[in-house]
């Protein structure tokens, strides 16, 4: 009985997940017998967002608006648009209400076809079905890369981390309860050049973004019905970051991982370490060509001809630094810290050691 009770349970698990994902790939599969019939633009949209990334989008879809409402166009693609948001002091919260969008705060009570389509841009919730069957069309997500590599809330951070060469914009249909795992609607790719640092992708990535999205609703319908499940090949995931992702660990990151962590974490965490215990923040790094005797990963030199510090990262190589934060205190020059901090230390092996 026990056995048969547990074959049971396996089955009914297997026939839910199933039917979740018949249920919410149907309207985006090519298969569909509807897909001719579906709506065509203009639509009632409702947009889910935050940040400054959701921002581009949300900017591109009122301009519509305004020129529709002012006859300037013939190709319709909304005639209504309100916007969800976690709070009023958000960014994309500030905005709508700056502009008299209509704003629902998290969760939103509307009616059953009240929208067409629900459009997300890095909103940061689950969105669950009672939501998502809502709408007629489904909802849209305007994600930060070329899914299905970084799934998740930072995809630009971990792709610069990664030393990625090339990104883009993925436009998927959402899947309950899911991030970033729904069917393809549209997807670009942009380059990214080595010195590319985060503020300047994730603003690349925005607006590349609004224009995917613009473009997949002028042609719903047909992006709908053309819509292809993610390969099951080169998943990986961006789960959010915190402070702790940009510490250094001197024996496992080379130069070159260390030199694309600080692009990824630019003006959001500084690269951290410690020295003689006191914690140390380490800005305007670069790799280093540097001809010298190998000692240990963590090991602090010093480069007269260019006045920064020389740090020896794993696999022998080396970073230079202009910039030290000890402690608390404000940035100094890496000339300084030799000076002040280096040269002064009673025991200079200690002193000569980041770890």
């Amino acid at each position: 009985m026990v056995y048969r009770s547990m074959l049971l349970l396996i089955f009914n698990k297997c026939r839910s997940e199933s039917n979740r994902f018949r249920r919410s790939f149907s309207r985006f599969s090519p298969l569909n017998s509807n897909a001719l019939d579906i709506k065509k633009p203009p639509y009632k949209v409702l947009f889910f967002g935050t940040d400054d990334f959701s921002l581009h989008s949300l900017g591109a879809l009122l301009k519509e608006r305004i020129l529709e409402c002012r006859r300037e166009r013939s190709d319709e693609i909304l005639t209504s648009l309100d916007v969800v948001t976690n709070s009023e002091r958000s960014q994309v919260g500030k905005y709508s209400l700056a502009r008299k969008i209509r704003v629902f705060l998290w969760p939103p009570s509307f009616e059953v076809n009240e929208y067409d389509v629900g459009l997300v841009v890095s909103f940061g919730r689950l969105i669950p079905s009672c939501v998502i069957d809502k709408f007629p069309l489904g909802m849209l997500n305007v994600h930060g890369s070329l899914l299905p590599r970084w799934r998740g809330a930072s995809p630009v951070i971990h792709c610069l981390a990664e030393g990625d060469t090339e990104t883009g914009i993925s436009i998927m249909g959402i899947e309950p309860e899911h991030f970033d795992t729904g069917p393809i609607l549209l997807q670009k790719k942009i380059d990214i050049p080595p010195t590319t640092i985060m503020p300047d992708l994730r603003y690349r990535l925005g607006k590349l973004g609004a224009e995917c999205l613009i473009e997949t609703l002028r042609d719903l319908p047909g992006k709908l019905a053309n819509a292809k499940p993610q390969p099951t090949e080169g998943v990986c995931y961006a789960p959010k970051i915190t402070a702790r992702f940009a510490r250094i660990d001197w024996d496992l990151m080379t130069a070159a991982r260390i030199y694309n962590l600080e692009r990824a974490v630019k003006f959001l965490y500084p690269l951290t370490t410690t020295w003689n215990s006191l914690p140390v923040r380490l800005f305007d790094v670069e790799v280093l060509d540097w001809r010298t005797t190998s000692n240990r990963p963590g090991y602090i030199s010093y480069h007269r001809n260019r006045r920064c510090v020389v740090v020896e990262c794993a696999q022998k190589t080396w970073i230079s630094v202009k910039y030290v934060a000890v402690a608390q205190k404000k940035p100094i020059r890496a000339t300084d810290f030799r000076n002040a901090y280096v040269k002064r230390t009673p025991d200079p092996e200690i002193g000569k050691m980041f770890k």
